[in-house]
């Protein structure tokens, strides 16, 4: 399971590596993604941007909720798994026949 999440990242990382290269061809004012990645990677600064800071944009090192992602949500779909699980069995043994 922890293959096939890092497998995502990288499929994620590469399709916005992708994006962000054909926003270069567009005005600033539709440049929405590689926008809001140096917000979120750099905090919004008036940077200018540079093939460096376009390779920053996504490379490892990643902010806290891609952190999570990466790391926690096997965790995450076994707690959830459990909960289904709990609920059933207390459905049928509280409630059979309904």
């Amino acid at each position: 399971m922890k293959g096939l999440i890092r497998s995502r990242a990288k499929d994620v990382d590469y399709f916005h590596d992708q994006i962000i290269q054909q926003e270069q061809s567009l005005q600033k004012e539709e440049q929405v993604l590689t926008t809001f990645k140096v917000y979120q990677k750099f905090g919004g600064s008036g940077i200018k941007m540079s093939d460096v800071l376009l390779s920053q944009l996504t490379e490892k090192g990643k902010g806290h909720s891609r952190l999570f992602l990466d790391h926690q949500l096997l965790y995450l779909f076994y707690c959830v798994w459990t909960c289904f699980h709990l609920t059933s069995l207390v459905r049928i043994f509280l409630f059979p026949g309904s």
